[in-house]
């Protein structure tokens, strides 16, 4: 990030210029939103499929897609070499990624003293928003450029963007050696632009005139210079690419006393950009190299001093409203966010039409600079497909374990959350219900919320999914519902941004207790059945011993033999099939549910094994959950019980 990046840090410690432990503050209106918050190992930063789906790389090498609320590992980039700011530092997706699966990765590699662009080949699902079928092999690398020296533990950039042109850019920091900045033919402390759409596919190497695009300033060179488009960088460690202006934005991390932002023309003028390193440090002077004087150096956009507590600075996006739920209005339309790897604070920068200035404070804004606080150790901050603002954080700076995945997207209206199906069901105690529980999440104008934050909570039920789960891209969640016990239980779905939604739904069950006494025993039998049922509702109660087999049936299963009667008594029967028996002094309805209490001499169970089961014939059932198992016939657990 910067020289003697330990140096800054330390002076970050004693300075006390935030930590990562610190609330995160954003004006009113905004929320930041945990999307992973573990199972990342130092993420070192992110980008998104062009289906939508966000990919985020560790700096170890670790590739993990997240969908569905869910991280899944990919690949892991071989060889990577880590130790201070070394690691996997950026990768992109290709723009036809969904026909050719290709994405790319810039890292240090071990056993190498020169930097790597690479490109892996994914397989799977490579355009399907809502699956984790993705993954790539080691062995598909393909070596797109490695001509960038690598000497120092230090400033190695880097970014990957693809312009509107379908040319790769990459930054790259001056490894440390500052005067090789002024050079185009040494890859160091410039940004490249490269056309990879010639490529031949599967693992091999690529030659510098495969990957000159032809109308870079010094193409056909044959030489490094044919892919540089701008040079005088010290370590551009983050840029992004604004897609609609179509300008590069770029953060120039500093020496001692300033953080250098810079707006890199683009496409590329007809000389090399230089942005003039190491003469100046951002709008300071700084120190001479061989080969001057050096014309037509480019200021920096604007710069931050160190005084403010800036010392790794990290450009995010050029903010654009993308018609959609996440959007941030037109206050923000074009303007130019930006934040400090030490710092934590986020600023935003407009265009007044000839110079880039800090615009008013929004309402609520912590200080007249700073839009957002408490942001220490991003490790990159970009613009979603969505419109919201997506980030990387470290678990601390410089950690190497830990992290998470986050974004920043506006409250907006209320999210209005439904249940698309499967409420109202009616199942047994311990069965899963027959279908899964679906909520639908939509924005205030009926817009689905993908890959939006869910809580859900449950009474007398357990969930097949966690409590935070995401939407997929229709907005909706999916979740299987199981009741733990009998009579009601339910399921709700609420978000950040106040939606919520409950679904109802009903166990039947059959409980018994014995309670033992001197005289007699007693059996107490709840019988529960579901509460929109008919009333009176025949009750069929019986018992077996030595319990049977368990017959499957397309009703549920069968615990007591209703066939034969083999070792079987029907005890309570109010659908009259087997004459009418009633041992209940309340009789053989439910109404709908039923409490029975036999008594029988004291011990005369004792030693048995029964199967208890109670049975209702239910039509209500049959009307409101019509084509699922149970429908009509309420089998409950079949309960066993030793005497």
């Amino acid at each position: 990030m910067s020289r003697g990046f330990i140096l800054t840090a330390f002076m970050a410690i004693i300075l006390g210029f935030g930590s990562v432990g610190q609330a995160q503050s954003v004006p009113p209106g905004f929320t930041v939103e945990t999307l992973v918050s573990s199972g990342l190992n130092a993420p070192h930063g992110f980008f998104f499929l062009p289906d939508g789906r966000p990919v985020i790389f560790e700096r170890a090498g670790g590739v993990k897609l997240f969908v569905n609320g869910s991280l899944s590992t990919i690949g892991t980039v071989p060889q990577v070499e880590t130790g201070s700011e070394r690691g996997l530092l950026a990768m992109v997706a290709d723009p036809n990624f969904a026909t050719n699966g290709y994405i790319y990765a810039w890292a240090a590699r071990t056993g190498s003293a020169f930097m790597w662009l690479m490109r892996f080949t994914c397989t799977g699902d490579l355009n399907n928003a809502t699956s984790s079928n993705l993954s790539f092999s080691p062995t598909s690398l393909f070596t797109v450029f490695n001509g960038a020296p690598d000497n120092a533990f230090n400033h190695n950039g880097g970014s990957l963007a693809f312009a509107n042109d379908g040319k790769l850019i990459v930054s790259i920091g001056d490894d440390a050696s500052s005067c090789a900045a002024r050079s185009e033919n040494s890859a160091q402390g410039v940004l490249l632009r490269l056309d990879v759409s010639g490529l031949p596919a599967g693992s091999g190497s690529a030659t510098i005139p495969q990957i000159d695009p032809g109308d870079n300033p010094s193409s056909g060179s044959g030489s490094v210079s044919a892919l540089v488009m701008a040079k005088g960088l010290r370590n551009p460690w983050r840029f992004t690419y604004d897609a609609v202006g179509g300008n590069i934005y770029l953060a120039d991390v500093g020496l001692n006393a300033r953080e250098e932002f810079d707006e890199v023309s683009y496409p590329p003028a007809a000389t090399i950009q230089d942005f003039g390193w190491p003469l100046f440090e951002g709008i300071a002077s700084l120190q001479s190299c061989p080969g001057g004087p050096f014309p037509n150096l480019i200021a920096p956009t604007f710069d931050v001093t160190h005084g403010q507590g800036w010392l790794a600075c990290i450009t995010g996006p050029r903010y654009r409203n993308q018609g959609g739920p996440m959007d941030f209005g037109p206050t923000y339309e074009g303007q130019w966010f930006y934040t400090d790897y030490f710092s934590g604070q986020i600023r935003r920068a407009e265009f007044n039409g000839t110079s880039w200035v800090n615009p008013a404070p929004v309402p609520g804004q912590s200080s007249s600079t700073n839009w957002g606080t408490g942001f220490v150790g991003i490790s990159q901050f970009d613009m979603g497909p969505d419109g919201a603002m997506y980030f990387t954080q470290h678990a601390g700076t410089y950690s190497t374990s830990g992290g998470s995945f986050k974004r920043i997207r506006p409250l907006g209206p209320v999210d209005v959350v439904t249940v698309a199906s499967g409420d109202g069901q009616v199942g047994v105690r311990g069965t899963a219900f027959k279908l899964p529980v679906v909520f639908q999440v939509d924005d205030a104008n009926g817009n689905p919320l993908a890959n939006t934050a869910v809580t859900l909570t449950s009474t007398n039920a357990s969930l097949s999914v966690g409590p935070q789960v995401m939407t997929d891209a229709q907005g909706q969640v999916s979740v299987t519902v199981t009741p733990v016990g009998q009579g009601a239980a339910s399921v709700s779905a609420s978000t950040a941004n106040f939606g919520a939604a409950t679904a109802s739904l009903f166990a039947r069950g059959l409980n018994i207790i014995h309670i033992s006494g001197s005289v007699n025993d007693t059996l107490v039998v709840q019988m529960t059945n579901t509460t929109n049922g008919t009333a009176p509702v025949p009750v069929l109660f019986g018992m077996t011993t030595p319990p049977g087999p368990i017959i499957p049936t397309i009703y549920g299963d069968l615990g007591i033999d209703l066939i034969t009667l083999q070792n079987t008594i029907i005890i309570e029967d109010g659908g009259g099939l087997y004459g009418g028996v009633s041992n209940s002094p309340g009789g053989p309805f439910g109404n709908p549910s039923k409490t029975a209490i036999y008594t029988f001499p004291a011990g005369a169970a004792a030693g048995l094994t029964i199967n208890f089961q109670a049975i209702w014939y239910d039509p209500t059932v049959l009307t409101s959950v019509a084509g699922t198992v149970n429908s009509n016939l309420g089998f409950t657990n079949i309960v066993t019980m030793t005497f």
